[in-house]
């Protein structure tokens, strides 16, 4: 059962939805038309998933040097989607954050010796501090 219904998603502003999509569901509505906004909420709160109760982060992916690290980053909970912006800082429960800590890719280089070595890196620089 939708925790909200059309008609009162409608008839708040687009301020509260913002602060509705942040708080209670972890997604980012800005530069959205209201319309979209309600649509998003609607979507998520139809879902069976309860918004969690885990503690919140306040985080900022930050960009990288290449033009595709650059854009929003998609991150998926348990089949719960949301697309984080770059540069903005955003509260998300912790379980976003242990995916990003988890999002890791292998790096090859050279040591003194001249042999070829991988490490693991990081996929995004983020940043976070409990909300």
């Amino acid at each position: 059962m939708p925790r909200y219904t059309e008609n009162s998603l409608s008839s708040k502003t687009e301020d509260q939805l913002i602060e509705i999509g942040n708080k209670k569901f972890g997604i980012d509505l800005m530069g959205k038309k209201k319309d979209e906004m309600v649509a998003a909420i609607m979507e998520i709160s139809s879902n069976d998933v309860p918004p969690t109760e885990q503690k919140k982060y306040r985080l900022t992916i930050h960009e990288g040097a290449g033009s595709d690290e650059k854009d929003a980053v998609p991150v998926s909970v348990n089949g719960y989607a949301r697309l984080i912006p770059r540069e903005k800082e955003c509260v998300v429960p912790e379980e976003v954050i242990e995916v990003l800590k988890n999002a890791v890719q292998t790096v090859f280089e050279r040591n003194k010796e001249g042999e070829i070595v991988s490490r693991p890196v990081r996929r995004f620089n983020f940043t976070y501090d409990p909300a």
